[in-house]
């Protein structure tokens, strides 16, 4: 190939058929209807309880000293940045402004990563269609539907922040300090840290030096982890001090086989899932975005006047050459290391399984947003210069546009869930407040699991229940336990029947325990029993009859208001609940 038919073929896209700030704006907006839309309707859902309320609540010596604490113990499950930068960010969205600004900041950061992310690729591959529909799809990754869980946005995020920045100091020559950011990236989340081990092979030359660069760069990464790993197993961090190097092996390698077929394939079915859960505002929110994603797509200027593949036949030889252009090497070569990234996405996945792709736990799959993105990139780069060639462009861009609208649709049944699993909290801490105006040292209230409804995408009703009710009121400094709500196991009435009050609180309780509250033994004069009649939670005033022993319960007062000062999140869970009857019982 001549040097003037390659320059031809660099030519083939104009980078400036779209500017760099409409561009920005366009990720923006992608984010903001994909994952923020309902925003204002979010709350609070599991960690946040234990973080981000905490943090509203700090004074600034406060914050400073958890965060100084967290840092010099290296504390946070060996992952200091991941709770600091989420009582970081939470203190600030406290401080201006309460909740909403907390998702607002949250957003920032999915804007941010959007952002390095699309310059990334404009750096791996100077044709404006590869770096913009590879950055869209990035900002509508269906697969893990954690991106506004505060929790996640805050302190999972920053660790892609992270990473993304030391791919661009590292394709800078900057080597020293992307190494340090890497490392950042690895106290944050270290789900993203094996990811940088392809860094080398984003450089586009590909020389007999790359070999011994990715060596090296191997070797440093390495010497990282395993500091990390000594560090947290001298500070007796959990996971690391019962590490089963076979096993985490073992396990590593399934999740590279699992994930990247499972995270593709769920890219592709979700968005089509979403074609069932249709109501009017997503069908006005999707026409909305295909608008503007088609128009944005069309506005890609391609010069089709070239022929693509050129079939030679050499002058005495009876074989022919098919002669590929250099867009579509690239592409290849890039199509190749996305794949390496998707792979890499999942070697530190422990603790939850590939498959799961539904909820809190498809975080799994954080990782891989930036090898299906490349992949992505490559897919429409190519669907939409074939077309150009056959003058099919215009198809071909309303096409893809209406895909990503399918997967703002997803987004759009995923933040559904958010505002739902929040509605139910409201109303079921309401009926909590109305239930149990008697509240003393040591009150226990009992709900069965069984009957309370939770969400697809985000647990209304997760482990953090029973810290809940401090947050709503402060009680009294003197109080020895804290009163605290708690759901019952499935077949908690066969404990008591057989040990009676001797039964022990933690055995007829599901999930997190109060350490103080694992070996009280039941006093059941101080318990409250929440049970459902005629599809409404009631309290049980009558005493229980197990196995014919009768065991009277906490007496119900008359009723009134509880006499406590408020705190933080009876402002959001009570006063700012809905009036409308919501039922949150199955």
């Amino acid at each position: 190939m001549t040097k003037m038919e390659t320059k031809k073929d660099h030519q083939l896209l104009d980078l400036n058929s779209l500017g760099t700030l409409k561009i920005y704006l366009l990720l923006a907006f992608t984010i903001w209807i994909a994952r923020f839309w309902h925003s204002p309707n979010f709350g609070l859902y599991e960690d946040d309880y234990s973080r981000v309320i905490i943090a509203m609540e700090m004074t600034g010596p406060e914050l400073w000293d958890f965060i100084s604490n967290l840092l010099l113990r290296f504390g946070g499950q060996g992952r200091p940045l991941h709770p600091g930068l989420i009582y970081l960010f939470s203190f600030l969205g406290g401080k201006l402004g309460g909740l909403h600004v907390v998702y607002w900041i949250g957003f920032v950061i999915l804007v941010v990563n959007a952002i390095l992310f699309y310059n990334l690729l404009n750096r791996l591959f100077a044709h404006q269609v590869f770096a913009l529909t590879g950055a869209l799809a990035f900002c509508l990754f269906p697969v893990d539907t954690t991106q506004a869980f505060i929790t996640h946005s805050l302190g999972l995020q920053p660790s892609l922040t992270f990473l993304l920045i030391a791919f661009h100091l590292y394709l800078s020559d900057k080597r020293k300090l992307s190494y340090l950011f890497a490392f950042g990236s690895l106290v944050c989340y270290e789900v993203f840290f094996p990811v940088f081990l392809a860094a080398p092979l984003l450089k586009n030359k590909w020389d007999s030096s790359l070999v011994r660069e990715i060596l090296g760069h191997a070797l440093v990464l390495g010497f990282i982890a395993v500091f990390i790993i000594v560090i947290r197993n001298i500070i007796g961090e959990d996971r690391v001090a019962n590490l089963d190097i076979l096993s985490s092996i073992l396990t590593s390698i399934q999740q590279m086989i699992i994930g990247p077929a499972v995270s593709l394939a769920t890219y592709l079915y979700r968005p089509i899932k979403s074609l069932f859960a249709l109501d009017g505002e997503s069908l006005i929110l999707m026409t909305l975005s295909f608008s503007v994603l088609a128009w944005a797509l069309s506005a890609l200027k391609l010069d089709s006047s070239t022929d693509v593949l050129r079939l030679r036949t050499t002058i005495h030889s009876q074989f022919f050459r098919l002669e590929i252009p250099v867009f579509f090497r690239q592409l290849g070569r890039l199509a190749l290391i996305g794949l390496i990234v998707l792979v890499l996405a999942y070697p530190f996945t422990y603790t939850v399984s590939a498959f799961i792709v539904t909820g809190r736990d498809s975080r799994v799959h954080s990782a891989s947003v930036i090898g299906v993105s490349i992949l992505s990139g490559c897919v429409c780069s190519f669907i939409l210069f074939i077309t150009s060639i056959y003058r099919k462009k215009l198809l071909a861009a309303v096409g893809l546009a209406g895909f990503f609208a399918l997967c703002i649709g997803s987004g759009l049944i995923v933040q559904r869930d958010y505002e739902i699993s929040w509605d139910y909290q409201q109303a079921f801490w309401k009926d909590v407040v109305r239930l149990c105006p008697d509240i003393t040292d040591g009150t226990v209230i009992l709900v069965d699991e069984k009957v309370l409804n939770n969400p697809d995408q985000i647990q209304a009703f997760s482990w953090s229940l029973p810290g809940v009710l401090f947050q709503l009121y402060h009680f009294p400094n003197e109080w020895k336990f804290t009163p605290r709500v708690y759901r019952l196991k499935e077949f908690w009435q066969n404990e008591i029947a057989s040990a009676g009050s001797t039964s022990q609180l933690s055995r007829i309780i599901w999930g997190w325990v109060e350490p103080s509250d694992r070996e009280r033994t039941l006093d059941l004069s101080n318990i409250i029993l929440l049970e459902v009649n005629n599809g409404q939670l009631t309290r049980r005033t009558e005493p229980l009859t197990i196995d014919r022993q009768i065991l009277p319960l906490k007496k119900m007062p008359a009723s009134g208001p509880l006499p406590f000062e408020k705190g933080i999140l009876y402002e959001y869970l009570i006063r700012m609940s809905n009036e409308e009857r919501i039922n949150y019982l199955k």
